[in-house]
């Protein structure tokens, strides 16, 4: 799931360059996410929100449930385009650990 959002912003490297995709600021080690698909708010590029929503809403069929608030995407690039992306999400259900965190780095 975090390549499919990196494959977006590969594709709009001027957009995520400019800081478009970035969902939050980072906090300790969190990126802070976006749970759902009403939260993404992209004035300046209508590109990079209808990828952000896409992406959530994947991550809502793929890894959690369309009213689940533990599943989250999180972006945070640099104007040189690295990236990061996290995913986190509830295992509790499927008998994990609960709170899981998988962190992918790139430069674009």
């Amino acid at each position: 799931m975090s390549y499919s959002i990196l494959d977006a912003m590969r594709v709009d490297r001027t957009g995520a360059k400019s800081l478009y995709y970035n969902t939050g600021s980072l906090s300790g080690a969190v990126i802070g996410p976006l749970c759902s698909v009403a939260a993404v708010s992209v004035p300046s590029s209508l590109l990079a929100e209808n990828n952000l929503k896409h992406w959530i809403q994947s991550l809502k069929t793929t890894i959690g449930e369309a009213s689940d608030t533990t599943t989250c995407g999180a972006a945070l690039c640099d104007a040189d385009g690295v990236c990061t992306v996290q995913v986190t999400w509830d295992d509790s259900r499927a008998g994990g650990l609960g709170s899981q965190l998988v962190e992918t780095r790139t430069k674009l």
